[in-house]
C-alpha cells in the first residue's frame, strides 16, 4: 500500500513538471504558428489616453483639425502673420490694395469739412421774402383810374333741369377795352375826378336769367374781394378766397366752386390804367 502511494505521488510531480515546461514553451510556440502578436496596453503621448493593441499591419494616424498629430498646432494658420497686415508690392502699407486707395481718398475728399458740418448744425435762417409787387408808388397818377371787372356767373351743370325764363337785365355800364372808354350810369353821388379805382361788376344767373352789369367807386359791390393794393402803373393785388392774388394790366385770376347742380366761376380780370378824360357820366345807357 505504501508502495502504491509513493508510485501516485511521483505521477503526479512528473504532471507539474511537463505543464510548467509547456507554459514556458507557449508564446514562442505561438510565434511559430505566424500569430499575431499581442502587446501590453502603452500610454500614447496623444492627449494622455491608453492605445487599443496594434497588429503587425500598418496603421495610418487619424488626421485632425491640428495636423497630421498631435503636434500639428505648429502648422495651424492663425499663428501666421495676418495677410491683411503682411507687405506685398501692391500693398498700400496699410492692409488695403493700393488700387482701393484712390477710390476710398475720393470719397473722403466728398466728407463735409468742419465748417460744414457746423453750419447744417445751427443753419443760417431764411429770411422772410421781399414781396416786389408792392414795392411800386401807390400814387395813382391823378388825370388816370385803375379799372377792373369782376365777373361771377352761376351755371346748371345738369342744363336739362333749366327751364325758359325772361331774362332779367339791368346795365349801369358799359367799357371799350379796345379804345378805353368806360360809359358809367349817373347814379347820383359818384365822385369820378376823385377815385383811385373803378369796378365793374357783371352776374349771370342762370337760375333767375338775371343779367347784371353795375360799379362802384374804390371796392366790389356784392362780393367780399378786398382790393389790398393799387400801383401808380395800374397794377393791383386782391384777396380772392383767403389767397392774395397780384394782378399787373392785362392780367386776370379765376375761381371756380361746384355743389347742388351748379358751377359758380368768378373771374378777376384788371384792364390797368383808363384815363379819366375817356370816363363819361350818362343817365340812360
Amino acid at each position: 500500500m505504501r508502495k502504491a502511494i509513493v508510485i501516485t505521488m511521483s505521477l503526479v510531480i512528473a504532471g507539474l513538471m511537463i505543464a510548467s515546461a509547456s507554459a514556458i514553451s507557449f508564446p514562442s510556440a505561438l510565434s511559430s504558428m505566424s500569430l499575431p502578436q499581442l502587446s501590453s496596453p502603452v500610454m500614447s503621448s496623444n492627449l494622455g489616453s491608453a492605445s487599443l493593441p496594434v497588429t503587425n499591419t500598418q496603421v495610418s494616424t487619424p488626421s485632425t483639425p491640428f495636423g497630421s498629430s498631435s503636434w500639428g498646432l505648429n502648422n495651424m494658420q492663425f499663428f501666421q502673420p495676418s495677410r491683411a497686415t503682411s507687405q506685398s508690392p501692391g500693398s498700400s502699407g496699410l492692409g488695403i490694395p493700393a488700387s482701393d486707395m484712390v477710390p476710398i481718398m475720393q470719397l473722403m475728399s466728398q466728407l463735409p469739412s468742419p465748417e460744414q458740418v457746423q453750419q447744417a448744425a445751427n443753419p443760417t435762417p431764411t429770411p422772410t421774402p421781399v414781396n416786389t409787387f408792392t414795392s411800386v408808388s401807390q400814387d395813382v397818377p391823378a388825370d388816370q383810374v385803375i379799372f377792373i371787372e369782376i365777373s361771377k356767373n352761376i351755371v346748371f351743370v345738369d342744363a336739362s333741369s333749366q327751364g325758359f325764363k325772361v331774362p332779367n337785365v339791368t346795365m349801369n355800364y358799359q367799357f371799350d377795352d379796345k379804345n378805353k372808354k368806360l360809359l358809367l350810369k349817373n347814379k347820383g353821388g359818384v365822385d369820378v375826378n376823385g377815385a383811385k379805382i373803378i369796378v365793374g361788376y357783371t352776374r349771370q344767373d342762370d337760375r333767375d336769367s338775371t343779367y347784371l352789369f353795375d360799379y362802384n367807386v374804390g371796392s366790389v359791390p356784392y362780393d367780399n374781394i378786398p382790393i389790398v393794393f393799387t400801383g401808380a402803373d395800374g397794377r393791383i393785388s386782391i384777396m380772392l378766397n383767403g389767397t392774395q392774388k397780384d394782378l399787373m394790366p392785362g392780367e386776370k385770376a379765376e375761381l371756380t366752386t361746384q355743389g347742388n347742380n351748379l358751377m359758380t366761376t368768378l373771374t378777376v380780370s384788371n384792364f390797368g390804367l383808363v384815363p379819366k378824360s375817356n370816363i363819361e357820366l350818362k343817365d340812360k345807357l
